[in-house]
């Protein structure tokens, strides 16, 4: 039924580690042994959702120092959703293009209910303006200068402490203390201080928890279910999810004052 918003701490992980294996590890690479196994399991759920501004001069902004992946980022004057781009040459060609104003196109209509939408079109000198491109620590524009809202994933961190946040779940729960021992128990392998046996047992019992963690985090709750169901049921796409940063993809399309 998927995941609780609520967290634990790193203290209970080192606990179990030393109750379950005898292994004394210390927080900091116990802290670093639970960010890989977090990104190992690969589930988004635990990850806390974050917004902030970016400020763009000379086509770049610095990104967040706890950016794990990128979600939505629209210019802040507009409200524009920018598109990554393809542009081989985008860090060039952007400088070459002349700055305008976008246009709004309201000539197409929708062939399913004969209603006009919107569509964001770029300059015509450069069709890749409202469009980004990450690299580094920075994400490029098409635009000189601006101010750029970004909503991303970040890992959730105790703020006094400073420590990774594990969510509050018997499997997540199970899977970093086996991933911490494992990895401890490696490291005692390697100096004669365990034998192959007994590190394979530790590895595969990790290995089954990092499963189980990671189908935990991708069985949607009844409320998610919701909103898959009433995507499934629409019967076609909005040409304006992408640019209005999804806000109607969850809700079911009524024509004739019928849902479908």
């Amino acid at each position: 039924m998927g995941l609780t918003s609520k967290y634990t701490t790193l203290d209970e992980i080192v606990e179990r580690v030393q109750r379950d294996y005898g292994f004394e590890v210390n927080d900091m690479e116990a802290a670093e042994w639970t960010w890989d196994a977090i990104t190992q399991i690969g589930v988004l759920e635990p990850f806390v959702e974050k917004i902030k501004e970016i400020t763009i001069s000379d086509y770049k902004g610095v990104l967040p120092v706890d950016l794990y992946q990128l979600k939505h980022v629209r210019d802040t004057d507009n409200f524009i959703e920018l598109r990554r781009t393809l542009d081989g040459y985008f860090r060039s060609n952007n400088k070459w293009a002349v700055q305008e104003n976008t246009v709004i196109n309201t000539q197409d209509v929708d062939p399913l209910t004969d209603e006009p939408f919107y569509t964001i079109v770029s300059p015509a000198t450069y069709p890749e303006y409202y469009t980004y491109k990450l690299q580094g620590n920075y994400i490029f524009i098409g635009y000189a200068t601006g101010t750029l809202e970004m909503v991303y994933d970040a890992f959730p961190v105790d703020e006094t402490t400073g420590l990774p946040l594990i969510p509050d779940d018997t499997k997540y729960i199970r899977a970093i203390t086996t991933f911490i021992g494992a990895k401890e128990g490696f490291r005692m392998m390697l100096k004669d201080e365990l034998s192959e046996r007994k590190y394979d047992k530790i590895a595969q019992e990790a290995s089954f928890a990092l499963g189980a963690a990671r189908s935990k985090g991708l069985i949607p709750d009844l409320h998610f279910m919701e909103t898959i169901r009433n995507r499934w049921m629409s019967p076609h796409t909005h040409y304006e999810h992408f640019e209005t940063g999804n806000v109607d993809a969850g809700y079911r399309d009524r024509y004739n004052n019928r849902y479908r």
